[in-house]
């Protein structure tokens, strides 16, 4: 994964982006929708969300159903243990989920471009 810092020179009426996975953006209203459900703070939320963005890609892509809007934390254990399952990492049935998100997350990271993009007057 690389991680790249970058300060827009955009009006901030506009939706900016709050990063880019491999140049395609996830808005600020996204990053604070998203702050807003889970009460995590701006950068914990911010991974998060890249987290579940490349999730819900790679589920989608792999076939997988995938629970639209926020997921609930078992819905993600289980998308995870599924796309581990599809992927080949997903091991016995009794593998901790944290192994399993670390697992999973370590693979769709791979290879990713990541741009966190730091905005004008954001906490």
């Amino acid at each position: 994964m690389a991680a790249v810092v970058a300060q827009p020179g955009a009006s901030p009426a506009v939706d900016l982006p709050a990063a880019r996975i491999d140049g395609q953006p996830v808005a600020s209203s996204e990053l604070a929708a998203h702050q807003a459900a889970t009460g995590l703070a701006r950068a914990e939320a911010l991974t998060d969300l890249i987290d579940v963005t490349l999730l819900k890609t790679e589920a989608s892509r792999q076939g997988l159903p995938v629970p639209a809007g926020v997921m609930t934390s078992k819905a993600r254990a289980d998308l995870e243990r599924a796309l581990a399952d599809k992927l080949g990492l997903g091991g016995p049935a009794n593998v901790p989920a944290t192994t399993v998100h670390a697992a999973v997350r370590a693979r769709l990271l791979e290879g990713k471009v990541i741009e966190v993009i730091e905005l004008p007057g954001a906490p």
